[in-house]
């Protein structure tokens, strides 16, 4: 069975082999040349992009830090975080992972909250109460955002919302590369044969990592990407539907959620291409591919929600 594994907490989630941008196959020695290991676990920490907040969905412990299911989200209204549905919530499996759907049960009982503060597992970081959690639906490779609003609006002085791309169609015009702000761990790796993984968590700081490869995108009607993953036997390859796009190594356990850019404006005007939600691993037990849930397939949803959002607390971030 294929079960790509997500980056929650301090889990990676793994996934299969891949198309190239112009829809040919890849072989497994193409893609092991792909797999550099550029995760944000070995990116720089970012005192810039203040957007990028750290989401807690375990509760918080003496010390005020996150005690589990820590995630990465990012400020798309001044009461809005998008982030990833599986940080939140559980997961029935099915005979496949796009089979798969989520439940109604949340991963933990403790309330979800939010800090713009560059980690949420050391210092003393600032949180910020969820009072909402709105999600698009439950198919778990369709599926995996969610939108959370705030009890109160994260000042502008703070943290400045950065707006969704919602009408950018992936298929039709790809980026080239890709830049993404993550609080994921900075080194995991997993033994494909105990399937125990290891694990740095850099203290899960706020990182940026920029010039990511895009590496493909299907439309509803074309095939999907094919992506070799060796958590998937006895193929090692996993077919990543249209609901996603994938992306080259960058991410880790705790980067689920974390905003994708496109690259040449990140910095000016960018805006969200998709959210980090699961990940494949190389013949070695080292991150590959990226699995990132695409946002203008969920555009009626986000707009929606933002709408409401704006109503009650303030301007929203759809642009």
């Amino acid at each position: 069975m294929s079960r790509p594994r997500a980056f929650f907490a301090a889990a990676l989630f793994a996934l299969p082999a891949c198309s190239s941008p112009d829809g040919a196959s890849l072989d497994s020695a193409s893609l092991e040349l792909e797999s550099v290991q550029s995760e944000l676990l070995g990116a720089p920490i970012d005192t810039s992009h203040k957007f990028s907040v750290g989401v807690c969905g375990g509760g918080l412990t003496d010390t005020g830090h996150c005690a589990a299911s820590r995630c990465t989200g990012t400020l798309v209204a001044p009461n809005v975080v998008l982030t990833a549905q599986h940080c939140l919530y559980e997961i029935a499996y099915g005979d496949t992972w796009c089979g798969s759907t989520f439940t109604a049960a949340r991963l933990s009982p403790e309330p979800v909250q939010i800090t713009t503060s560059e980690s949420g597992a050391v210092g003393t970081p600032k949180w910020y109460a969820v009072q909402e959690i709105v999600v698009p639906g439950t198919a778990l490779c369709r599926d995996d955002l969610a939108l959370l609003v705030l009890q109160e609006r994260v000042p502008r002085s703070e943290a400045a919302p950065v707006g969704i791309a919602l009408d950018r169609d992936l298929v039709a015009r790809p980026p080239a590369e890709l830049a993404i702000v993550g609080r994921g761990g900075v080194a995991e790796a997993l033994d494909l044969e105990t399937w125990e993984s290891t694990f740095d968590s850099g203290d899960f700081r706020r990182r940026v990592l920029e010039h990511v490869p895009f590496v493909c995108a299907s439309g509803e009607s074309g095939p999907g990407c094919d992506v070799v993953d060796f958590s998937s036997p006895p193929s090692n390859v996993f077919t990543a539907p249209s609901s996603y796009f994938v992306i080259g190594a960058a991410v880790a356990g705790g980067d689920s959620g974390s905003a994708v850019f496109e690259q040449r404006h990140f910095g000016h005007h960018g805006r969200v291409l998709g959210v980090v939600s699961a990940g494949t691993w190389d013949g070695a037990g080292r991150p590959n591919f990226g699995l990132v849930t695409r946002v203008d397939i969920h555009a009626d949803f986000l707009r929606r929600t933002l709408s409401r959002a704006k109503q009650s607390r303030g301007r929203c971030g759809t642009r």
